[in-house]
C-alpha cells in the first residue's frame, strides 16, 4: 500500500502545532507545581502558627515561691503521710463495707432461721401427738389434818383429757364435798386434797388419755399421824383441831395492808380484811405473820388479833429492828392465802442535831457465867458525822436501871461485858456516838441469864399450861420423880417425889 504524502507546506504547520502544544502544555504543568508548592508552604506556616498558638507558655515560678531543700523534703514527706493516711481510710471504709455486708447477711439468716422455726413450730402444733408428762407426779409425806397438792404438767394434740385415780379408783371430788378439789389451768393439772387423814395414804395416779394413746403418771401420798393420841400436831403450825377446825374455812382475802412507812418512837397496825366461809366467832382462821420470812411471835413489842373478818399485826414501839418485808399466811381448806409488803422505818428526830440514829439488832453470844458478848448492827447514817464509837448499857432484869459497861467508845460492833452475877438475868443495849452526840438507845436485847455454858446443859425446863417456866438441874431430876396430876378444877399439880 502506497504512503500518504504530505505536502511540505503541510508538515510545516503540523510542526508548529505541536510545539506550540508542548510549550504551552510544559508552561502550565510548571504552573501548577509551583502553586502546589505555594500552597503546602502556606498550610505548613499556618500549621506551625497553629501549634505555637496551642502550646501552654512556660512556666516561671515566681522568686516568693521558691524553696529551699529542707522545704521540699517536708513538702514530700507531707505528702507521703496524707498518701499513707488515706490509704488507711480507704481500707478502714473497704474493711466498715464488708463487716457492714457480713452483719446484714447475718441479721438476713437469723431472720430466716426464726421464721423458719416458726413455721416448724405451727407444724409440730398440727402434727398429732399421744400425750406426754412434762412435769411428772412427784411423792408426798405430810402429817395428818394438813392440806397436800399434786400437779402434773402434760402436753399432746389435741389436748389431753387427765383423770385422777386413788388405788385404782376415780376420785370423785362430789362424793366427800369440800375434801378434793381439782384444777387445770395454764396446762397444769392439779389434784388437792384439803384435809388429809391417814386412810388417805396411797397411790395417786393422773391419766392423760387423747385419741392417739394415753399415759400415766403416779405418786405416793403418805399420811402420818403425830405421836399420842389428843395432841398437837408436831410441826407446830396446825393446833390440836376440834370437831370444826380453822383448816376447815374457806378464806378469801379483800383489802391488803401496802407498803407502809414509819418513824421510831411510833405505831403502826397492818390490817387485811377477808371473807371467812363459814365464818365463825369462837373459831377464826389459824394466820401466822412473817418477817423477812422469820415466824413472828406474840410479845409486848408484837400484837396479833384476828377475827370479825380482819387480821392485824400491830408493832406499838417501832424501831429500825422492825423494818423489812412482812408477810402474812392464813391456812384454808385449799391451802393457804397470803400477801407481803414492805414496811419502812426512818429515824426518829435526833436529840442532838448532828447525832447519829441507834443501832440495831442488839444481841448477846458466848454466854457464861460472868461474862457476854454483845454484838449489834451500825446505825443508818445519811448526812451525820462519821460514828467513831459505842457505849454498851446493861441493865438487870426486874430493874429500871441502866448501867454503862464501857468508860471509853468501842470502835466495832461488838464488845465483851464481863462483871456479871451467876444466876442473874440482863437486858443490854447500844448508843452510838459521833462529834455531834450521843443518839439515842438501841432496843433492849432479849433477856440472858448469866450462867457456866456446861451448867446450862445440865437444866432442863417445865412448862405448865405454857405460862409457867420451872427450872431443875438434871441432879435434882435423878433424886426426885416428877409427876403431873389435874385435880376436879382443872388446875394441874406438880409433885416431886424424892
Amino acid at each position: 500500500m502506497a504512503s500518504k504524502v504530505i505536502p511540505w507546506y503541510k508538515k510545516k504547520a503540523v510542526s508548529q502545532v505541536k510545539t506550540d502544544y508542548a510549550y504551552h502544555h510544559s508552561k502550565y504543568v510548571v504552573k501548577q507545581q509551583t502553586e502546589r508548592k505555594s500552597s503546602s508552604k502556606s498550610a505548613h506556616l499556618v500549621q506551625t502558627q497553629a501549634t505555637e498558638a496551642m502550646a501552654e507558655p512556660a512556666y516561671t515560678i515566681p522568686a516568693s515561691r521558691l524553696t529551699t531543700t529542707t522545704e521540699t523534703e517536708e513538702y514530700q514527706r507531707v505528702t507521703t503521710n496524707v498518701g499513707k493516711g488515706l490509704a488507711v481510710i480507704q481500707e478502714e471504709l473497704h474493711r466498715m463495707r464488708m463487716a457492714t455486708k457480713a452483719q446484714v447477711e447475718s441479721i438476713a439468716i437469723q431472720k430466716e432461721v426464726k421464721d423458719m422455726m416458726k413455721k416448724r413450730g405451727d407444724l409440730l402444733d398440727e402434727v398429732p401427738r399421744m400425750p406426754d408428762f412434762l412435769v411428772a407426779l412427784r411423792p408426798h409425806t405430810v402429817w395428818e389434818k394438813t392440806p397436800v397438792k399434786l400437779f402434773c404438767t402434760v402436753e399432746g394434740n389435741p389436748r389431753p383429757i387427765v383423770k385422777w385415780y386413788k388405788g385404782g379408783a376415780p376420785v370423785d371430788p362430789l362424793s366427800a364435798p369440800g375434801k378434793y378439789k381439782i384444777e387445770s389451768k395454764y396446762g397444769v393439772h392439779s389434784l388437792i386434797i384439803s384435809r388429809c387423814v391417814v386412810s388417805d395414804t396411797a397411790e395417786y395416779c393422773a391419766v392423760a388419755t387423747n385419741q392417739h394413746g394415753t399415759t400415766t403418771s403416779k405418786a405416793m401420798v403418805t399420811v402420818k399421824r403425830p405421836a399420842g393420841a389428843g395432841e398437837s400436831c408436831q410441826l407446830g403450825l396446825v393446833p390440836h383441831l376440834t370437831e370444826i377446825h380453822p383448816s376447815k374455812l374457806e378464806v378469801t382475802l379483800l383489802e391488803r395492808f401496802p407498803v407502809s412507812f414509819g418513824v421510831e418512837g411510833s405505831s403502826i397496825k397492818l390490817v387485811c380484811t377477808m371473807v371467812v366461809v363459814p365464818d365463825l366467832p369462837n373459831v377464826p382462821p389459824l394466820t401466822q405473820w412473817y418477817r423477812d420470812d422469820k415466824l413472828l411471835k406474840p410479845t409486848k413489842l408484837v400484837e396479833m388479833s384476828v377475827g370479825g373478818g380482819a387480821a392485824s399485826l400491830t408493832l406499838p414501839q417501832l424501831a429500825k429492828d422492825d423494818e423489812g418485808l412482812y408477810t402474812i399466811r392464813i391456812f384454808t381448806k385449799d391451802g393457804t392465802a397470803e400477801h407481803s409488803a414492805y414496811l419502812f422505818v426512818s429515824d426518829a428526830p435526833a436529840s442532838i442535831k448532828g447525832a447519829p440514829g441507834a443501832p440495831m439488832s442488839v444481841k448477846a453470844y458466848d454466854v457464861n457465867s460472868d461474862y457476854v458478848l454483845v454484838a449489834w448492827k451500825p446505825p443508818n447514817t445519811v448526812n451525820e458525822a462519821p460514828i467513831t464509837g459505842y457505849f454498851v448499857d446493861r441493865c438487870e432484869a426486874g430493874t429500871d436501871t441502866w448501867v454503862q459497861c464501857n468508860t471509853a467508845p468501842v470502835k466495832v460492833c461488838k464488845y465483851p461485858v464481863n462483871g456479871l452475877s451467876v444466876g442473874h438475868s440482863y437486858y443490854f443495849r447500844v448508843r452510838a456516838v459521833n462529834s455531834a452526840g450521843i443518839s439515842r438507845p438501841s432496843r433492849k436485847s432479849d433477856k440472858v441469864t448469866a450462867i457456866d455454858a456446861a451448867e446450862s446443859e445440865r437444866l432442863q425446863v417445865i412448862k405448865i399450861e405454857g405460862k409457867y417456866d420451872i427450872v431443875i438441874k438434871d441432879d435434882e431430876l435423878e433424886e426426885f420423880a416428877v409427876t403431873m396430876t389435874s385435880n376436879s378444877s382443872g388446875i394441874s399439880d406438880l409433885c416431886l417425889r424424892g
